[in-house]
């Protein structure tokens, strides 16, 4: 075979292989096989999607069942006829007049299935009923909202003999139920098997103001429980003043408060209460604490009144006679310290308390370093002051209390802010004296508190 033919043939051996691939192998073999990819890509793409609503659907039925619960019923004149009844109670219970309850003709959605009734209450009353009613009302268990409230004075009111806290107040509320379908979607649900709630709190703060312009999906906030705490038992000597202060947390902070028993109790009006000293005793007494939705809870605490014993004197003659008493602290009961003051003066910075006398209404004011109640004033704070006696104690003297309380630093827990601001004090002075005594001997011990010369290492007012 000579050149020629053999190019010849290369040629046409090229081109059948060209039309081969081309009209064969490509069509039939290549082109499924690149194809593969995006339909798989595709196919993906749609089971995301169902996946994705497969979860939306699981996640909606247990929350579609909840508002089923709240509901009671998927029938629109079960649904009226027990909220009717529920508003009827609560008319009675806070005794308003000339009440009407009147339910609309139900409107049905045909995109959702969902059903709107329109129930509107009128009634007349006192104001706090009508806000006690409209707080209950907002608790109602079913699924609903409540329109535009109207509250005017009623014309029966306007009678002159009628106290101004006596006046009635004509009240309109409308109240839009909604009542949901049996979807196929989260399927089917029994009503057998549901457990309806009394009520359902979906307000947290018991913000009613917000109550009109909320919507009826707002979920369930379980209220805080009460927490009651009457502090720590009480010991005094008769004719000493005592009180009870108790602090309460939780709930939906509208308290009752009940003191039992009550003997030896005055001035019963909340949790703090004043004990009756006159006579000695000892008596256990329980605060109990009720919110206004019926939660509640107790603490007690023991009271314990001693008689005074009289002090025995022997006349010793190697000792001194006690120095009598400065007759400016003769009405310790009647001296009252009311402000901590600081201002800076020349080249110093004083820090006083200001004590007013409520039998002859004056005012004085004593500064760090003066004397003060038989002894000598040596720190201040905004929530109180120190005074070192002549006995040698401490004695805190708090801002609101008299000066007969005889509060010292070991008996101090009930005044936890002043206590603290003295220990810190206490700590400078122990800093203050290591470092200008830096070979003091190991184990020397200091005062708690050291007595501060007048005008000289006056400690500042307020925190520290």
């Amino acid at each position: 075979m000579d050149r020629r033919t053999k190019i010849l043939a290369i040629a046409f051996g090229a081109v059948t292989a060209y039309l081969a691939l081309a009209k064969v192998v490509y069509p039939n073999w290549l082109e499924p096989l690149l194809s593969l990819d995006e339909r798989v890509a595709e196919r993906r793409e749609v089971l995301d999607r169902l996946e994705s609503l497969d979860h939306q659907v699981m996640q909606a039925r247990p929350e579609y069942r909840d508002y089923v619960v709240r509901i009671g019923s998927f029938d629109a004149q079960s649904v009226v006829t027990d909220v009717r009844d529920r508003l009827n109670g609560l008319i009675q219970k806070h005794a308003l007049q000339n009440a009407g309850v009147s339910p609309g003709t139900p409107r049905s959605n045909r995109k959702t299935g969902v059903e709107t009734i329109v129930i509107t209450v009128t009634a007349v009353g006192l104001l706090e009923s009508a806000v006690g009613f409209l707080r209950d009302v907002a608790e109602l268990p079913h699924l609903m909202r409540v329109g535009n409230v109207a509250m005017y004075p009623s014309k029966s009111s306007k009678s002159s003999n009628r106290k101004r806290g006596q006046e009635f107040t004509h009240l309109r509320v409308p109240i839009e139920l909604l009542v949901l379908p049996q979807q196929k979607v989260v399927g089917r649900i029994e009503l057998e098997g549901l457990t309806r709630p009394e009520s359902w709190v979906r307000h947290e703060g018991r913000d009613y103001s917000m109550i009109w312009s909320g919507t009826p999906f707002t979920q369930y906030i379980p209220p805080k429980p009460i927490k009651v705490n009457v502090g720590r038992d009480v010991t005094v000597k008769v004719g000493r003043s005592a009180k009870l202060r108790a602090s309460v947390k939780g709930g939906d902070k509208q308290y009752t408060y009940e003191w039992s028993p009550q003997e030896g109790l005055k001035n019963i009006k909340g949790p703090n209460v004043e004990v009756d000293t006159t006579t000695p005793f000892t008596r256990s007494y329980t605060l109990t604490v009720t919110d206004g939705m019926g939660m509640s809870a107790s603490d007690a605490v023991q009271v314990t009144v001693n008689e005074r014993r009289k002090k025995k004197t022997t006349a010793r003659p190697d000792k001194k006679p006690p120095k009598p008493r400065d007759p400016r602290w003769k009405d310790r009961r009647q001296m009252k310290v009311v402000m901590a003051l600081g201002w800076t003066g020349p080249n110093e910075q004083i820090n006083e308390l200001m004590v007013y006398h409520k039998k002859s209404k004056e005012t004085s004011y004593y500064a760090v370093g003066d004397e003060f109640d038989g002894g000598e004033l040596v720190f201040v704070h905004q929530t109180g002051g120190l005074v070192h006696r002549t006995d040698g104690q401490y004695a805190i003297y708090p801002i609101g209390d008299t000066l007969d309380r005889d509060v010292t630093i070991e008996r101090a827990d009930a005044y936890p802010e002043l206590r603290e601001a003295v220990e810190r004090h206490r700590r400078m002075l122990k800093d203050a004296a290591s470092e200008a005594q830096p070979d003091a001997k190991a184990g020397k011990t200091q005062e708690p508190i050291a007595p501060v010369e007048k005008g000289k290492g006056k400690p500042p007012l307020g925190r520290s």
